[in-house]
């Protein structure tokens, strides 16, 4: 590319308006590049035989500032709105590009989101066209002055880093999973956040879709357009993410109530030795005394998934929190979930508002492929979207697999992918794509440490991953990562989107679910010793790098994700008697009648069992049964949990009796 490139202006505009561009505006603009105050570009700059698309895409992918002109045929545009318009919001909202709407001729431009969140000009009500001529030359002369400040001056600020990566004693989203920063084709789902959180009849706005389908995006991008119209209102914003926790393990959100409890300033009376639903009506009392945006997103963790109350919410606390909300507060809860929230089916809206989230269409998904800079017909494009059922995360990673390694990557390439061998519900086609990147791969460093971060049900610390690591190479898991530079390996996979962007927070690698559930299989499946050996080393890593005898909640979980590793690797019995009894309970059953953790008691002990609440594991002794019997049947009672509770109560009863044990019994 010639020139500074920080000086690009890149106009975009339908071809129709081609005689007002040429009329009015370009000889203002071109008065700025003849003095080579600007780089002017717009497409008659394409010469005869170049790739038009390639030639604007480089220019849409290195200019500073984007004029747009805007009219009803530019709003008809498929490829304005659906080529050039995508790319130029990503690049804005990264900081990157000013973006310029002029207002042509009237339109019905207000209807559009993300033209009526900036600033139109010339301003006022009329369009430029509506002015007289003399008029007009005088708005284009100031709107020319505008576009040569933007050229000069510093690039627009990220909304990430002014609003998210930097949270403020109000304000506080930073946990929401960074999943994207362009959401496509969520329209209708932008007006119902827009008019519950206007309108302030709704409590609760609850998403369902599966997995990878765009539900935290969704979330996400809202957050950030409330953010930048100065929060409309929201006088505080907190954000929980249970979606890193995976759904393949029993979780709790214990950790979430005491966060935001602290967090909101409840002060005085010692409430963490409360219950959970004397914590979560504390947190509902917070919410109600100012008007608080709260997003909680991906929840499924803590619901059922069996037929007789699939999708109720099995944590008291969460349970409690929502159903007070539901009854009514100032603000506005997201919800996003896989399971529909069936404990407030009952609610009538507009209280609670389930929606449930189709996959994107293929002009969205097309839209997608496009702001990677992926050539092809419009009809390729969209037969590659449909052939992954407009899967957001499938088509997300198609579109890192085709750019991978190729300038001028194109659609109708050599890539084949695999048929659909996982269901659709359980991610079958992000999946095939999953198994795609394995061939690109190969056997490298870079696969073998998704397939370690597999192992995690959570984001994975640098420094338990480093502990794996460092010890003897594990075939499959760190044979190549031992001798590899892991700074460049996470570069790499965070270029390929199957690792999420560095936190900025947490010392912390994380992936998407699916990401990390696909390789653990596979992990697991071909590299048993290995993976075996993995939790080994991530049992020693969090037992020793844990306080030896916790205080708090926050102490116990690195030592309750230490158990699940060993459990994990068979040392079922020496967990219980080298953490579980000694760290947990103490002398005084301390994780329940000091902490008053029951869920996360529940959490634990989950890995004792071959099948929660039925059989405990068979590596466990005699009487560390029982004992996994009797705490969890009190945990269950505990919790309200009666149905679940009978039967570990009734299996230790009969143990007790069987070893004619009179007094246990």
């Amino acid at each position: 590319m010639s020139g500074d490139s920080n000086k690009l202006v890149f106009v975009s505009y339908a071809h129709e308006d081609r005689p007002f561009l040429e009329k009015d505006l370009l000889p203002f603009l071109r008065h700025l590049a003849l003095g080579e105050h600007i780089e002017l570009w717009e497409d008659s700059s394409i010469g005869a035989g170049q790739d038009w698309y390639a030639e604007i895409a480089d220019r849409l992918d290195h200019a500073k500032v984007a004029i747009l002109l805007v009219t009803e045929n530019f709003l008809a545009s498929k490829f304005c709105q659906h080529e050039e318009v995508p790319v130029l919001l990503q690049r804005a909202r990264r900081g990157q590009l000013h973006v310029m709407p002029l207002l042509v001729e009237p339109s019905v431009w207000s209807i559009e989101r993300w033209l009526k969140r900036r600033q139109m000009r010339p301003g006022g009500e009329k369009s430029l066209k509506e002015h007289t001529a003399t008029k007009r030359k005088k708005l284009l002369t100031a709107f020319a002055k505008e576009v040569l400040a933007a050229v000069e001056g510093a690039a627009p600020p990220s909304v990430n880093e002014v609003h998210f990566d930097q949270p403020t004693a109000t304000h506080d989203l930073h946990r929401l999973p960074e999943t994207g920063s362009l959401l496509f084709g969520r329209r209708r789902e932008l007006d119902v956040l827009d008019r519950a959180w206007d309108e302030g009849t709704t409590n609760i706005v609850a998403f369902t879709a599966g997995g990878g389908v765009g539900k935290s995006t969704l979330a996400r991008v809202w957050a950030e357009m409330l953010a930048e119209d100065g929060w409309r209102g929201a006088e505080r914003a907190f954000a929980w993410s249970f979606y890193s926790q995976g759904t393949g393990r029993m979780t709790d959100a214990e950790t979430f109530l005491n966060e935001a409890l602290h967090w909101f300033g409840e002060e005085g009376e010692d409430w963490e030795g409360r219950s959970m639903w004397d914590r979560a009506d504390l947190l509902a009392d917070h919410l109600r005394r100012n008007r608080t945006l709260l997003v909680l997103d991906g929840v499924e963790p803590l619901q059922s998934s069996e037929k007789i109350d699939r999708g109720s919410i099995r944590d008291p606390g969460l349970k409690t929190l929502l159903e007070e909300l539901a009854n009514g507060h100032p603000g506005l809860c997201i919800v996003t979930t896989r399971e529909r929230l069936a404990d407030l089916e009952e609610t009538a809206a507009p209280g609670v508002l389930h929606r449930d989230l189709d996959q994107v269409s293929t002009l969205a998904g097309r839209a997608l492929l496009r702001v990677k800079r992926i050539g092809g017909e419009d009809s390729q494009l969209e037969a590659a979207v449909h052939d992954l059922g407009g899967h957001a995360l499938a088509v997300a990673l198609l579109g890192n697999l085709v750019t991978d390694g190729v300038e001028s990557p194109h659609i109708s390439g050599n890539l084949v992918l695999p048929d659909l061998r996982h269901p659709v519900d359980q991610g079958g086609h992000p999946r095939r794509v999953l198994e795609a990147w394995a061939r690109r791969l190969g056997e490298s460093a870079e696969q073998e440490l998704l397939q370690l971060l597999g192992l995690f049900d959570r984001p994975a610390p640098i420094a338990a991953v480093r502990a794996v690591i460092d010890g003897n190479p594990l075939p499959g898991l760190t044979k190549r990562l031992h001798r590899a530079d892991l700074d460049e390996v996470f570069a790499r996979l965070r270029s390929t989107g199957l690792l999420l962007r560095e936190s900025k927070h947490d010392s912390v690698l994380d992936a998407h679910p699916i990401v990390r559930s696909h390789h653990g299989e596979w992990a697991r499946t071909r590299h048993p010793k290995s993976v075996r050996e993995a939790n080994l080393r991530l049992y020693a890593y969090y037992c020793s790098s844990s306080r030896a005898r916790p205080e708090r909640l926050s102490e116990v979980v690195p030592l309750i994700a230490g158990i699940g590793h060993g459990c994990a690797a068979g040392k079922h019995q020496q967990t219980f008697v080298e953490v579980f009894i000694p760290r947990l309970l103490q002398d005084d059953q301390f994780l329940w009648h000091r902490l008053g953790a029951f869920a996360p008691a529940l959490t634990t002990l989950a890995h004792y069992f071959h099948e929660p609440w039925q059989q405990p594991h068979s590596e466990l002794g005699s009487q560390a049964q029982r004992s996994v019997l009797a705490s969890a049947g009190y945990c269950l009672r505990a919790l309200g949990k009666l149905a679940a509770a009978v039967a570990p109560t009734e299996a230790v009863i009969g143990r007790a009796v069987a070893e004619q044990d009179w007094q246990s019994a």
